[in-house]
């Protein structure tokens, strides 16, 4: 694996006393690279933001800043700037996250990342990796892997035209009743949390988590068609309550289900690194509607 070659100052370890500096430099490698929702665009197309201390003595000293990871496709390795060396006999922690946008803060004691984050129609997903190297005893310095979750759940909605005309106008597509706001904590240590806001989206906000009008949905049992442009949108994960409801215009006739009430082995919850696929299917004289855990779109690849 190819490395970035610098220097890693005393400075920076602050330590009192001049050391040899060590001349294993710190390298990155992720086995699995997700994919951005459904898109075919893989996650070492992408920057990443990294954080990363070392603990001396009593003192811990942060080694990465919100440094920017990005994969070089020239090299066909991870990269940085000013690469760092390990420090032997000390314990390093690593946090990565995606998108390298996201406004976050570190804390250097927990090793633990704060975001503030949002879902709607549009939203981004959020990933992120953990990752810890004890040298206390131990030499090795080998490339430092990053297994990325996913901290949001997925949904996909469907509508099949299973009556025996055609489907004029789908339309006033939109989801409401969620909690789309939280503060999302990840660290090293600890395990990965969310504590979500109070408000939730209201019952006539039609935008927040809008749909895709469609028009002319022709009769066919096995044809599924979203009803999000964009294949699945992003929420946070939460329990399903009453007020959680999806609506949606058939020919001028409104819709509302209840996403928490559809019984049998439906999920009461979405959880973090799950998709869920919603499905309606419009017969003669009612909607059936039916949920199912499918899986996410990944990518393997070996960096």
């Amino acid at each position: 694996m190819f490395y970035i070659i610098a220097i890693l100052t005393f400075a920076l370890i602050g330590c009192s006393e001049p050391v040899e500096a060590p001349h294993h430099e710190i390298g990155f490698v992720s086995q699995i690279s997700r994919s951005i929702v459904e898109g075919v665009t893989d996650l070492y197309n992408e920057r990443v933001k990294l954080f990363g201390t070392v603990s001396i003595d009593d003192r811990i000293v942060r080694l990465f800043d919100a440094e920017e990871l990005y994969y070089n496709t020239t090299l066909w390795d991870w990269c940085y700037s000013n690469t760092r060396y390990w420090v032997p006999q000390a314990e390093h922690r690593f946090c990565a996250l995606w998108p390298d946008s996201t406004e976050c803060t570190f804390n250097d004691q927990s090793a633990t990342v704060t975001i503030n984050h949002t879902t709607s129609t549009s939203g981004a997903d959020l990933l992120y990796a953990t990752s810890t190297r004890n040298l206390v005893g131990s030499e090795d310095y080998s490339a430092v892997p990053l297994s990325f979750n996913h901290a949001c759940a997925a949904l996909q909605f469907n509508i099949i035209n299973a009556s025996n005309v055609v489907i004029s106008q789908v339309s006033d597509i939109y989801l409401v009743g969620l909690r789309n706001s939280g503060t999302f904590t990840f660290g090293a240590d600890v395990a990965a949390e969310w504590e979500l806001g109070s408000s939730v989206v209201a019952a006539n906000d039609k935008t927040t988590f809008g749909g895709t009008n469609l028009q002319n949905l022709p009769i066919n049992i096995n044809l599924k068609q979203p009803l999000y442009s964009g294949g699945a949108i992003l929420v946070l994960p939460q329990e399903i309550l009453t007020d959680v409801k999806f609506h949606v215009t058939i020919n001028a006739e409104n819709k509302t289900i209840q996403l928490g009430s559809l019984g049998g082995s439906a999920p009461v919850k979405w959880e973090a690194g799950k998709k869920y696929e919603y499905t309606m299917t419009i017969k003669e004289n009612e909607i059936v509607s039916n949920v199912s855990v499918i899986p996410w779109v990944e990518h393997y690849v070996d960096l």
